[in-house]
């Protein structure tokens, strides 16, 4: 350990200036986090639309459900029975998705059901945050509204 020393001068105890060990390992510690991004561990990270553009997720829960995000500005994808396709806007740090447009093809009652419920998610949107490869919409309470994951480029 370095020693310390008095300063008669300004009456304070003085460490001499030699290399911290303890410094450079955290420094070192957040250049590689940097440099190897953020993993799941590192928990949810809130997305905008800049983040988001140009990418596709599918739905965790099954039938699968498409949710592509065209540029900034546009959204489309498949609901279960109909296409899709919209606006997304971000501003004071909420998200609004809609309105969407969408195909009227009947596919049951049930079908028709859960792709309603989907539909009145995305309508709900508040918060897109993505843990890994997952993404979490939520609404302005903060509830999750639904999980994807991303969709393959095949």
């Amino acid at each position: 350990m370095p020693r310390s020393y008095f300063d008669a001068q300004s009456q304070y105890l003085h460490q001499p200036h030699e290399p911290d060990m303890t410094r450079f390992l955290i420094c070192f510690s957040l250049l590689f986090s940097l440099v190897s991004g953020a993993s799941a561990a590192d928990g949810p990270v809130a997305m905008d639309q800049a983040t988001l553009a140009d990418t596709s997720w599918v739905t965790v829960q099954r039938p699968k459900r498409t949710l592509q995000f065209v540029g900034t500005e546009s959204v489309r994808g498949y609901a279960g029975c109909n296409n899709f396709r919209g606006s997304i806007k971000f501003a004071d740090g909420l998200f609004e998705i809609g309105p969407l447009a969408m195909t009227r093809k009947f596919c049951g009652a049930q079908a028709n059901k859960a792709e309603s419920q989907f539909v009145n998610n995305l309508g709900n949107t508040a918060g897109i945050f993505r843990l890994g490869n997952v993404l979490e919409l939520h609404d302005q309470e903060g509830a999750t509204l639904m999980q994807l994951t991303e969709a393959s480029n095949k």
